[in-house]
């Protein structure tokens, strides 16, 4: 049985995407009030201070709002020392009507006591310049420009309208507090995050090992244009199907993420998100930065995820380039199988892939092509050929990895084609009985397709070899020449977004050193 086989003449030819991210840290309002009195209780006069601190509680829009008093301190100083000695703590409360309640801190010791507010749930309301309590229209507070003045307790206003703050049954005191606003009305940039990978040499490339299971990790560093404040680091990375995803170290600004097992389809290679979001521990400040990881698998190892397994052997780039546009010949859909060494023609050195003529099957095989002839980029050259052009030969294109595959596929496609068209159902002695010349084209069909049927190769253009020599060119018959034609309007390039192989088109030869086979 003849094999049609695509013989390949060997001749010399041979990016980071970062999203930086904004660190935007809320500027809440903040109020801060200060002030004294003295106060007269049981004879005695007592110096009296406070301070107070009031949070809004939406960070968002202008001062209008509800603002929480976040701190809270009243120093009491009294005119002789007292022999009480104690710690306690005792709850404010403003009738339930209005719902605030806070719990104080007492100390007193020697002549000194100091309260502090230790669990607050008193809310003040900010409307139109005045500060109070807006469900019951009292007001005890107002703001001109960012000057603010305040008083919690008004004896007559209150009592006239019903309400007594108390503390163990006395009127709680209360000083006229004056102080400012701070803090800005939008947010503000703290600086840039971006991601970064400290100790790849690969730069944003993953590439798995050729062991089984396959294994692959990269460092990834946040990096601020200014100091940020303490907080967290929350990573993540889009859905990778079939691989074990773990990210070590996450919630801090450096992780790795370690990846376990090949991806079972192509599509799971190449590009992937990483995001990550900060958040400070005061919940002020945000950012989100993101970056790309490009997934690669070793080419020519047999460590992919094949559930059959008489498919286990085969090549990495075997099992997943099968998976994508470029195994279908002009679209159309085959049966591809892998060849080795050993398929058809596969056994000799320089042939890329080969159909086994007379089968009648819609298979083809493609052959090892670690070899030495292919440089470890699976690189072939083949003629640019035009039967309507003169000279025939329009020159010479070279193609690697992804693209070879796909010419060559093409290649064999063809002579499929042309077998089925021209001795489907007919004997050996049928088939050479049409063809005299035995160039694979039956006799009566050369001249309408302009061969010569008394030529085995109809056209014989020269070029000039490697050795400076003008010589024929041979490509093995005028059925071999349409093989050829049929490469020609191929176009290197358009699935090498497909090929994420190490080595292959979409990495540097250099990051894949430890993958090329040295060939043999």
């Amino acid at each position: 049985m003849m094999n049609k086989y695509y013989v390949l003449m060997i001749i010399i030819m041979s990016s980071i995407f970062s999203f930086a991210g904004e660190v935007s840290c809320g500027r809440p309002y903040t109020i801060v009030l200060n002030g004294q009195m003295h106060h007269k209780t049981h004879g005695y006069t007592i110096q009296w201070s406070e301070h107070m601190e009031l949070e809004k509680v939406h960070k968002s829009g202008d001062i209008d709002g509800r603002w929480k008093i976040s701190k809270w301190v009243v120093h009491t100083t009294m005119p002789m020392p007292t022999t009480v000695n104690m710690e306690q703590d005792y709850d404010f409360t403003v009738p339930k009507s209005v719902g605030l309640h806070g719990r104080f801190h007492m100390s007193m010791h020697g002549n000194e006591m100091v309260q502090t507010l230790i669990n607050s749930h008193l809310y003040l309301d900010i409307e139109n310049n005045r500060i109070g309590l807006k469900k019951t229209n009292l007001w005890i507070g107002e703001i001109y420009d960012n000057l603010v003045s305040l008083q919690f307790f008004q004896p007559e206003q209150l009592k006239k309208r019903g309400y007594r703050f108390q503390q163990k049954g006395e009127e709680f005191p209360s000083t006229l507090l004056t102080g400012f606003i701070t803090g800005k009305k939008s947010k503000g940039t703290e600086g840039d995050i971006e991601i970064v990978f400290p100790d790849s040499d690969n730069e944003n490339n993953v590439i798995f090992g050729p062991y089984n299971p396959a294994v692959a990790a990269i460092t990834a560093r946040i990096k601020s244009s200014k100091p940020l404040p303490e907080g967290s680091y929350t990573w993540s990375i889009d859905t990778i199907e079939s691989t074990e995803v773990k990210i070590i170290g996450n919630g801090g600004k450096q992780v790795v993420f370690h990846f376990k097992g090949l991806p079972e389809y192509n599509s799971q290679f190449g590009k992937h998100h990483i995001t990550v979001k900060y958040r400070s521990a005061d919940a002020q400040c945000t950012g989100k930065a993101e970056n790309i990881l490009k997934l690669f698998y070793p080419a020519f190892a047999s460590n992919h995820p094949s559930r059959n397994s008489k498919e286990k052997s085969m090549p990495n780039w075997f099992y997943y380039w099968k998976q994508t546009p470029a195994a279908k010949p002009h679209g159309d859909n085959v049966r591809l199988l892998y060849g080795g060494r050993t398929a058809c023609n596969c056994n000799k050195e320089d042939v890329v892939a080969c159909y086994e003529t007379g089968s009648f099957n819609k298979v083809l095989y493609l052959c090892d092509l670690s070899r030495a002839k292919f440089k470890g980029r699976m690189q072939t050259t083949y003629p640019v050929l035009d039967r309507s052009k003169q000279p025939p030969l329009l020159g010479w294109q070279t193609t690697e990895y992804i693209d070879t595959y796909a010419v060559s596929l093409i290649h064999e496609y063809q002579h499929y084609l042309d077998e089925m068209r021209w001795d489907r159902e007919k004997s050996k002695a049928q088939i050479n009985a049409q063809d005299k010349d035995h160039d694979g084209i039956p006799d009566i069909e050369e001249a309408g397709l302009k061969f010569d049927s008394e030529k085995y190769q109809t056209y014989q253009p020269t070029y000039r070899d490697n050795n400076g020599s003008i010589v024929s060119l041979d490509v093995g018959g005028d059925e071999e020449w349409l093989a050829y034609e049929s490469m020609r309007d191929y176009h290197p390039g358009i699935y090498e977004h497909y090929d994420w192989g190490c080595p292959g088109t979409q990495i540097d030869d250099a990051l894949c050193k430890d993958f090329i086979p040295s060939g043999n």
